[in-house]
């Protein structure tokens, strides 16, 4: 498993809370699985990336505002380095690019359904279609020099990565938790022969003041290297 590449998305940032106590709670509980994860895989070594999704569609900032959002997230999770971070309203404007990865049905019977979404949207996507091109993206499907032209990047949060990640590990608040399901089922598993559900794990954590409780990490953990098995094993029988 030493060639295997594991991406993990965390520190889910809403630009435009209800509550930014408990939103800047959230991303840093999520960069603490995020490290617990980091080191796992270091000890295994397991090369890893990590990738942040900023959502800025209430907030529509400026470039600059922008810019100060990365920086708050880099100052929540403290010393877990963001490899790339894009922000949510930029999906968007992938949407023909995740389109064309579908067979013409299958793609036109999506397009459909974008579409309605939008119209009631001010021409935005609904949550689990912006999961479902931010699962692309990830997977490499979408090339990063697209997703490159439409953000603002630093040094520290821009793209740039020679190899697809083999897994894709999702670190976020349980309420997230429909939304992931309702990418899965409506759009990911129509790609790459479901193949991009079978590279992607979630982890869902209890959000500030709910009673339910997070799967153990160790889980997490053992369910990491056994799809990465998985994986490996497919990809020596191609």
């Amino acid at each position: 498993m030493a060639s295997a590449i594991v991406d993990i998305e965390f520190a889910h940032m809403d630009m435009a809370p209800l509550d930014v106590a408990i939103e800047e709670e959230e991303v840093m509980e999520s960069a603490s699985y995020a490290r617990a994860l980091i080191e796992s895989l270091n000890h295994a070594h397991i090369r890893w990336t990590t990738s942040v999704l900023i959502d800025d569609k209430r907030a529509k900032g400026t470039p600059a505002e922008l810019e100060f959002a990365l920086e708050r997230v880099a100052r929540l999770v403290g010393p877990v380095p963001v490899h790339r971070a894009l922000m949510e309203r930029h999906l968007t404007a992938l949407k023909r690019d995740f389109l064309s990865l579908f067979d013409r049905r299958r793609g036109s019977a999506i397009e459909s359904d974008f579409n309605r979404y939008q119209v009631d949207r001010d021409g935005e996507l609904g949550c689990s279609q912006d999961i479902a091109v931010w699962t692309a993206v990830r997977l490499g499907l979408i090339p990063s020099s697209v997703v490159c032209k439409r953000i603002t990047s630093t040094a520290r949060f821009g793209f740039g990565r020679d190899q697809s990640p083999d897994l894709l590990v999702t670190i976020l608040p349980s309420r997230y938790r429909s939304f992931e399901e309702r990418a899965a089922k409506e759009y990911l598993r129509y790609l790459n022969g479901g193949n991009a559900v079978q590279r992607c794990i979630q982890y869902y954590f209890a959000q500030s003041g709910s009673r339910s409780e997070s799967a153990p990490m160790g889980d997490l953990l053992k369910h990491v290297g056994i799809r990465l098995k998985t994986v490996n094993a497919k990809a020596g029988d191609a």
